[in-house]
């Protein structure tokens, strides 16, 4: 059973689970592995294990012991499904139905170290020099696949028993899916040559080849040979499919630790992938303190030499993202370790650049997690805050946002608009609506002083929580002025910067330097979205306070004023009292006001103004 001080951790981390599709991993109070699974939801998926009414007694029993979880975010279900099956083989957790065969997904090997290499199709993996690509999980789709590319490629497909008897063709040749190394009718170097340009498409490189067969596809085509055509086309296709899935483990199958770091100032976590024989076997995460002033390559370096010191066994490869700072020492010192050579690679190729890119996806989300519980947070945050931090240089993350604007026409009926967006989502308690009270005439530096002014004040009497970052909707003018306010009242931290509408133009942070983010930076989209509806808040009170006075005013009475011309009226004179004391001349200056109206409108204001006395 669960205490108390556990029911309440499971709490907070069931809040912070990220809706990704992932494998997860349950566990008791000993840390013991009870259940593995995948989800294309983790939120949802983990979070059903807490829930009361199973009607599986057996899910009821596991479910009473789970004390701990941990994840692993992956880019597809296919790559959960593998990594749920390899942990599964590997750990045997006690709730998981076990597959006695120990049946494996399959891959494609080629014979590379023989003469005339053969392509086949094998569920083993053997260290003999040949090539592996795979897994692959729809067996269907790769042997249709192989079909194709041997009309194209006509490697063999016979045992070399077969090949080393040298007697007369078989029907493979005839069909011509094969060219008979057996009979010698085709060279080694030639066969060898077609060998090397199957590998290329296997190793990611094959768009030679792609290019190769869509200039036969043209000649077909010309040729009016649209069967030969087709082919080509549906090996093209094929060859685009099977390139994001295949992982190749070429001449050897290797071992690795792929290493994936997230560092934000103190704090940094690490996620290693365990690579061994050709399957990713599992996952280990460190949290790590003191990275405050550190480069990630420091971070990493130090790291290294704390995780493998008393590890028993060592890959021959560790795959990273980053050299750390003495990677020759360092590879000297594992090497001693592990009495064999070992080497810190940076990533390459798509097999190990999409494991680095999950590890490193994996650190951020634990890094984020520690982070929101101590801070108390419930909620995971939108990644845009954390590239907002990284594009403006910020110290910290700014999850909490606050956006300015001012609305008013000539100075009628001045406001100001406060919005708040907390972890990248608007929290409609955070807004404000300001009247200007101390600003005459169209001033909007000095309203927003007034605005941000009253703001601070209240902050400091009522304890409010203050803002990790201010966005004004101006430019350089509006930022300075923003500035000189927040020096003024004891706030000069706050970080302020402008956003300009013409060209989008980030003014600030730390001084009134310009910055442009492309359009498609998801911070970039956050500053907008925090602008729009700071703009969006003023406009509708601006509009509503206009609105009222319309409708009180007294020139509803006179004839021949509508809507348009009482505004006009009121922007061209500012406020009723210095309406009714213009003159008909000052009158006539208004747009549409003709000097018949005018007098009208004087005398019917005079006259009010005489009845209400």
């Amino acid at each position: 059973m669960r205490d108390a001080e556990t029911e309440k951790n499971l709490k907070k981390r069931l809040a912070l689970l990220p809706r990704q599709p992932g494998v997860y991993y349950l566990r008791d109070a000993r840390n013991k592995l009870l259940y593995v699974g995948k989800a294309k939801n983790l939120a949802n998926r983990v979070r059903s294990y807490f829930r009361p009414a199973d009607n599986d007694p057996r899910i009821e029993q596991m479910k009473a012991q789970i004390c701990n979880f941990d994840y692993v975010v992956v880019s597809s279900e296919s790559e959960a499904l593998i990594l749920e099956a390899n942990c599964v083989k590997k750990e045997q957790p006690p709730y998981n139905i076990q597959l006695k065969d120990d049946k494996r997904y399959p891959h494609i090997k080629i014979t590379t170290g023989h003469p005339f290499p053969a392509i086949v199709v094998t569920r083993s993996l053997v260290r003999d020099g040949s090539a592996y690509f795979g897994p692959y999980t729809k067996v269907k789709s790769l042997r249709a696949f192989l079909k194709l590319l041997r009309s194209i490629f006509p490697l063999r497909n016979c045992t070399d028993r077969r090949l080393a008897r040298d007697e007369r063709e078989c029907l493979e040749y005839h069909m011509g899916k094969c060219p008979a190394p057996c009979t010698r009718r085709i060279t080694a170097e030639d066969y060898q040559a077609m060998t090397n340009r199957l590998l290329l498409v296997f190793g990611g490189k094959g768009q030679d080849v792609i290019r190769e067969l869509e200039a036969k596809m043209s000649q077909a085509t010309a040729a009016w040979q649209y069967e030969e055509a087709a082919r080509c086309r549906d090996l093209i296709r094929g060859i685009e499919e099977m390139s994001r899935q295949q992982n190749m483990l070429r001449g050897e199958i290797w071992d690795a630790d792929v290493v994936g770091l997230a560092h934000r100032g103190e704090r940094a976590a690490v996620v290693v992938l365990s690579e061994r024989e050709g399957r990713v076997l599992g996952r280990e995460q460190r949290e790590m303190k003191g990275g405050a002033g550190r480069t990630p390559q420091e971070v990493l370096e130090a790291f290294i030499t704390q995780f493998y010191t008393d590890r028993i066994k060592i890959p021959p490869r560790i795959i990273t993202t980053e050299n750390p700072p003495d990677r020759k020492a360092l590879e000297d010192w594992l090497s001693s370790l592990a009495g064999r050579r070992v080497t810190i690679r940076l990533a390459r190729g798509s097999r190990w650049l999409g494991l680095s890119k999950i590890a490193e996806e994996n650190a951020a989300l634990t890094l984020e997690e520690k982070e929101l519980m101590a801070q108390k947070r419930t909620r995971r945050v939108d990644p845009a805050v954390y590239e907002l931090q990284k594009a403006l240089g910020l110290k910290n993350p700014p999850y909490r946002v606050e956006g300015y604007d001012i609305s008013n026409i000539q100075g009628v009926h001045a406001v100001g608009s406060r919005v708040t967006f907390v972890d990248g989502a608007p929290l409609k308690a955070g807004y404000r609506r300001y009247r200007i009270r101390d600003v005459e005439g169209p001033d909007d530096f000095a309203m927003m002083a007034e605005v941000l002014g009253r703001r601070l004040d209240r902050a400091s009497e009522k304890n409010e929580a203050l803002p990790d970052l201010i966005l004004v909707d101006g430019g350089r003018g509006q930022v300075s002025i923003a500035r000189k306010t927040l020096r003024s009242k004891g706030f000069e931290e706050i970080p302020v910067i402008g956003l300009a509408k013409r060209h989008e133009e980030i003014v600030g942070p730390r001084g009134l330097e310009i910055r442009r983010l492309p359009r498609s930076s998801a911070a970039l989209k956050l500053l907008q979205r925090v602008r729009d509806e700071a703009h969006r808040f003023a406009i509708s009170y601006h509009r509503r306070l206009r609105g009222s006075v319309l409708r009180a005013s007294s020139l509803d009475s006179i004839s021949g004023i509508g809507h348009s011309r009482k505004v006009a009226l009121l922007a061209a004179f500012g406020s009723p009292e210095r309406l009714k004391n213009a003159t008909p001349e000052e009158l006539t200056d208004v747009p549409g006001i003709g000097p018949q109206l005018a007098r009208r409108i004087h005398e019917e204001l005079k006259g009010l103004e005489n009845s209400a006395e």
